[in-house]
């Protein structure tokens, strides 16, 4: 029972992650084209571990953001992955859907060239948001309500290759 407690816990902390907790180096939305269309690619999870929502998960609002029933499995990456479409969205940029982006980035390469030759392969423009989640450590949400995480996000242009932001 506490170990599902740990990662109901977790989950709630995602939005904060996203929202509110800054690393040393942030993305700046603001220096960015708002001409270019954004794709972001699957969340890569390089933690080893699966980290799922679980079914009975008080956050059901996630599950009816993603469309799915208790049933399907949502992970952690798949929430990060929406609240950077969101993000993206909320600051006017025009996102592709995830649907059409998933099956591109199917091989969850942590290589933004690679991932940059995928989506040109398949017709994208604009620019690709990589995010590698390296580390999701929810071992200490029972005594200091916090969940320690580390994500490298690479944002490039399709057409030339060019990184044009890091965050970490």
């Amino acid at each position: 029972m506490n170990r599902r407690w740990n990662r109901i816990g977790a989950c709630i902390v995602v939005g904060a992650v996203m929202g509110g907790c800054q690393g040393t180096n942030t993305l700046k939305l603001t220096n960015l084209p708002v001409r270019d269309e954004v794709t972001v690619a699957p969340v890569v999870n390089a933690t080893g571990q699966l980290l799922p929502l679980p079914p009975d998960n008080p956050l059901a609002a996630l599950r009816q953001e993603f469309g799915v029933g208790n049933e399907a499995l949502v992970t952690v990456p798949d929430v990060l992955r929406n609240r950077f479409v969101l993000a993206f969205q909320t600051h006017g940029y025009q996102v592709t859907h995830i649907d059409p982006a998933r099956p591109i980035f199917s091989s969850q390469s942590t290589d933004i060239v690679r991932v940059l030759n995928e989506a040109r392969g398949a017709g994208f423009k604009g620019l690709v948001v990589l995010a590698t989640l390296h580390r999701w450590d929810d071992s200490r949400w029972g005594s200091l309500r916090a969940v320690f995480v580390s994500i490298d996000i690479t944002l490039a242009r399709v057409s030339d290759s060019k990184i044009l932001d890091v965050g970490v």
